[in-house]
This record gives C-alpha cells, structure tokens and sequence, in this order.
C-alpha cells in the first residue's frame, strides 16, 4: 500500500495518466483483498472514472467487475447487478471473448444473490463451458461454487452434490499451486537471504582488509618519515 500510494503520488505530479490507473486499480485490489470493501469502493470508482476519461474499454470492464464483485461481497445486490450489466454489455460490445467467462461468473453471483436462481443457472453454465475449453482452473472453480449454490437453492440436491464435488476438486488442484508457488517463493527468499548474507561477508571481509592495508600503510609511512628524520638528524650531526 505505501508503493502504491508513492507511485499515484508521482503519477499524478507527472501528470502520467497511466500510472495513476494502475496505481488506483492496485490500490483497489489490495484493499478487496484486505476485505476493506469501501476503501476498495473508492479506488475501484476512481479508476472507472478515469478509464473512462481516457476512452479505455477494456479498463472500464475491468473496473466496472471489480465494482460488482465488492458490492457482491458487502451484500448489495441492486448495485452488484447493476455494474455486472454494465460489465457484461461492454465486454460484448468490444467482443472481448477473454473477459467473457469472468464477467459471466461475476454477474451470476449477483443474480444468485438477488435469489434470480435462473439467470444465475444461465450464466454460470456458460461460464463454466466457456472455461472448459480455456483449461481456466480458478473460473472452472468459481463456476462450480455458483452452480451448487444456485441447485441447492432450487433443492436440486442431486446437481447441488455434482458441482459441489466438481468444485472441490478444482478447489484442492489450485490449493495444492497455490502450496507450490508458495514453497517455490519460500525456497527463493531462503537462497536470496543466504546469498544476501554471503555478499555482507564479503563485503566485511573486503572493508577489514582495506582498514588492514590502510594501517599497514600509515605505519610504513611513519616508518619512512622516522627513518628519514634519522638520517637528516645524522647529517646534521656530521656536518
């Protein structure tokens, strides 16, 4: 957060458009994932506004999914509907088929939080079709959550119990990278701390032997000037 805050600052004294969306978008992700929804709510607001100044399509989406899924999470359904609308009207108008599954997800969860059990059901199935054929892992899992939960509201238990089971399984798949990407950054901050801490040796070492040659040389030179005076006080006493 201070980074990101540092870096709106100096985007904004730049007047670097850009940085400052980048910087208001971060901002707004690092609070939703703090669960500080209306800290995140500013930010994400913000940085629509800004993407929309700027003509950026695919920011808009992007922003108005963010908007969704905050006001999703804090229970405001007239809102998380009306951004997920939003969002899937432009992600169809720029025919951005990459977006789509996502933006299909998001809105389902609103409808399945609005209780509109048949057009979550709708969403969710084609954003799990859709999915599929990417091999997207964390949409696959997300869709399946949504699925469950709209059957079971319908008391369709059986296909409550089939996607609950789907979601699972995706669910112990990404935990399971989730593991491994944290042991890998683990295992790089170990190698770099020790590496780190070689280099401070190093470098203690290096200084030690410069102070070394530093009193070395003062001592040779105390013992040339002594030498020196020796001699001219010699050649004094012979003259």
């Amino acid at each position: 957060l201070p980074i990101l805050q540092a870096a709106l600052t100096a985007g904004q004294g730049a007047g670097d458009q850009l940085l400052v969306l980048s910087s208001l978008n971060g901002l707004g992700d690092s609070f939703q994932k703090l669960k500080k929804w209306p800290q995140a709510l500013v930010y994400y607001q913000r940085a629509l506004q800004l993407s929309q100044q700027l003509g950026d399509r695919q920011g808009e989406t992007g922003n108005e999914t963010n908007l969704a899924e905050v006001y999703g999470m804090q229970g405001n359904r007239a809102e998380a509907l009306a951004h997920g609308l939003k969002a899937r009207q432009l992600v169809k108008a720029s025919h951005d088929s990459y977006s789509l599954p996502s933006v299909e997800l998001m809105l389902a969860r609103a409808y399945l939080l609005a209780h509109q059990t048949d057009s979550a059901l709708v969403l969710a199935h084609h954003g799990l079709t859709l999915s599929q054929q990417t091999r997207s892992n964390d949409n696959i899992r997300t869709a399946s959550d949504i699925l469950a939960q709209a059957y079971a509201e319908r008391s369709d238990f059986n296909e409550a119990y089939r996607y609950r089971t789907l979601y699972m399984a995706y669910n112990d798949t990404l935990s399971g990278e989730d593991t491994r990407r944290q042991t890998s950054t683990l295992r790089y901050d170990y190698e770099l701390d020790k590496k780190q801490a070689q280099i401070a040796l190093l470098t203690k070492t290096r200084q030690l032997r410069e102070q070394e040659a530093a009193h070395r040389e003062i001592i040779h030179r105390q013992q040339f000037f002594a030498l020196l005076a020796g001699l001219l006080g010699a050649g004094v006493v012979a003259g």
